[in-house]
């Protein structure tokens, strides 16, 4: 591991070496055409790892890659501007940036040069050098904020001392990092300015060397010298833009962990309504006005069928959250149905009250009388349920405490859909107090007054996202759950008469239900 560690070391002491190598000995050629195509795949492998990075911390060492990348390309302009001044010829790299991407014409060449310096100045650094410098202030303006969260956390023990010190030292490195962007930026607007004063000097010194060593004539010298030199700023500025680029992705990103392709592509082209406006808008130009009719409503048709699938794909993914959602809600009302079932037996049933009264220690582990409880709910699909649900939790070794002191008859709403959120809040108590040392659940149901009112209690270990838990898809188990709080949400939306709360305090969640007649 250590060898493996001293070989990369290697090679970024080497990378610099070259750097000051190029910057003292003359290179040939061809050794500086390597050179310039390694400086453009560094260029674009920067760019597509900030792209593709979750979080700015994975490219922590960015400020020193900004650092290193600059000095390496203005020791390579060095270089080339040496090998043009001496000889008349930089390599293939130069002379095809100058002939190809700037035309073979001086004036075209110094345009697209001098545009691509506009951009890269005038738009990107000076953006992105606005945002560095915001964000590393308002990253240390929060740093308290965050720490006395942590430490909020930590007392309640709703973290440990490993998670809390993870916590801070992230908080630090963030720090850090913003700190260091907002001076790294600064090598980057540099290089703008370096890269366009060396094209000049690059441009005068070979005239003058055409005409007072060569013997040309100027136009001669500045037609050869400045296609050269166009080739070499071009060379130079176009990774030094990709950089620039690369630099404003990593921090506008933020802290954001997500890739933020699939991001921008969602956001963006997610709403089919937009993509019919946008498809409608460049159809009735095609139609309407002198221009391309092909191009405007070929395109203005694209989005409108774009918009298309995007709405079916919603549709599809509603269906999908809906089945899953009530695969969900299913289990828990087959589980009341196979538990009525039996009751037909009345032996049976006696004899499952009977070792509900007399062994309920063992079963579920602690002393309750069940029976007398469960005999109360006098309603058979949610006395179905609660039965299931209580032997389930007693061999998962969950203590549980149930409370139904008065006769409940009536539940004042569609009692599968009370079935349904009573095996909702059940199980997410179940699922969050099995994290816990101690798992216990407490399960009050009273009927008074013309109301039912339920209460679900259920010890937690991990933080509680108020916003979050109500959110399609939300979890802290994993893709594929977060269903059943949204289901229950939907349910209640339907129900006029029922009046649901959600609390949580030392340690302790608790979700209640009032159903029927309101004070």
């Amino acid at each position: 591991m250590n060898l493996r560690l001293a070989k990369t070391d290697a090679i970024v002491a080497i990378y610099i070496l070259v750097a000051f190598i190029m910057l003292i000995v003359p290179l040939p050629a061809a050794l500086l055409d390597v050179f310039m195509a390694f400086n453009i795949a560094v260029a674009f492998t920067v760019l597509f790892v900030c792209m593709f990075s979750q979080e700015v911390l994975d490219l922590s060492s960015f400020p020193t890659i900004l650092l290193f990348t600059t000095i390496f390309r203005i020791a390579m302009n060095v270089s080339s501007t040496r090998l043009i001044l001496t000889t008349g010829d930089s390599g293939n790299v130069v002379k095809t940036f100058g002939q190809f991407v700037g035309g073979g014409d001086l004036i075209v060449g110094a345009i697209i040069f001098i545009i691509l310096i506009m951009i890269q100045f005038l738009v990107i650094n000076k953006g992105s050098e606005r945002v560095a410098e915001v964000t590393a202030r308002f990253t240390l303006d929060a740093m308290p904020g965050k720490q006395m969260a942590i430490d909020a956390d930590l007392n309640t023990g709703a973290i440990d001392d490993r998670e809390a010190k993870e916590r801070r030292d992230k908080i630090q490195q963030e720090s850090s990092f913003f700190g260091s962007m907002d001076g790294a930026v600064k090598y980057v607007k540099g290089d703008a300015i370096a890269g366009l004063l060396l094209t000049v000097i690059n441009l005068v010194g070979g005239i003058a060397m055409g005409v007072l060593r060569g013997g040309v004539e100027i136009s001669a010298a500045l037609d050869t010298y400045g296609i050269l030199t166009i080739g070499d700023g071009l060379v130079s500025q176009i990774p030094s833009l990709l950089i620039a680029l690369s630099t404003g992705v990593l921090v506008t990103k933020g802290s954001k962990e997500a890739e933020f392709g699939p991001a921008i592509i969602k956001q963006l082209f997610g709403i089919p309504k937009v993509m019919y406006l946008v498809g409608g808008t460049l159809s009735f130009l095609g139609v309407a006005t002198e221009l391309n009719t092909i191009l405007f409503l070929g395109m203005g048709l694209l989005f409108i069928v774009g918009g298309r699938i995007i709405a079916g794909n919603l549709e599809t993914e509603a269906i999908e959250r809906e089945v899953r959602s009530f695969r969900h809600d299913y289990k828990n009302l087959l589980a009341g149905l196979s538990q009525q079932a039996g009751e037909g037996e009345l032996e049976g049933l006696r004899r499952t009250l009977s070792e509900l009264d007399a062994g309920f220690d063992r079963r579920l582990g602690q002393r309750i009388q069940a029976s007398a409880q469960i005999g109360n709910l006098q309603i058979p699909e949610v006395r179905s349920l609660l039965l299931s649900k209580l032997t389930a939790m007693g061999e998962k070794g969950v203590e549980c405490r149930l409370e139904a002191l008065y006769p409940v008859t009536s539940v004042h709403m569609d009692v599968w859909d009370y079935v349904r959120c009573l095996g909702i809040l059940i199980d997410n108590a179940l699922e969050a107090a099995l994290d816990t040392e101690r798992p216990w659940v407490e399960i009050v149901l009273l009927a008074q007054d013309g109301r039912v009112f339920l209460r679900v209690s259920n010890p937690y270990v991990n933080r509680v996202d108020p916003e979050g838990m109500w959110t399609e898809g939300w979890s802290t188990k994993g893709a594929g759950r977060g269903l059943g709080l949204p289901s229950y949400q939907r349910i209640l939306e339907g129900c006029p008469g029922a009046s649901p709360c959600t609390s949580w305090d030392g340690g302790v969640f608790v979700q209640e239900l009032t159903v029927g007649d309101r004070l």
